[in-house]
């Protein structure tokens, strides 16, 4: 039985696709923000040192220093939580 320690979110916003690495131990958290920052540009979002949530046209996308990370945009949800675990949920 494998474990999947590392999965992604992927979302797209103004054409260009983003993915955000989950289920590291957190250790893509800088990049994580920085890829947050480019999609969404800081203005858009709110850092808590060490949560980063942005938010923008109908898109949200968070990501965690222990390595969750999350995308929806009101019709889909996904996330990947700290120990790898991914799932999407439609509405």
């Amino acid at each position: 039985n494998d474990v999947i320690t590392e999965s992604y979110v992927g979302f797209i916003k103004d054409g260009n696709v983003y993915y955000l690495q989950g289920g590291d131990g957190g250790t893509s958290y800088t990049q994580n923000k920085s890829t947050l920052d480019e999609a969404f540009t800081s203005a858009n979002c709110t850092d808590n040192t060490t949560y980063y949530s942005c938010s923008a046209s109908g898109l949200n996308a968070d990501a965690d220093g222990s390595g969750y990370v999350y995308a929806g945009d009101g019709a889909w949800d996904c996330y990947v939580n700290d120990d790898g675990y991914s799932s999407c949920n439609g509405k």
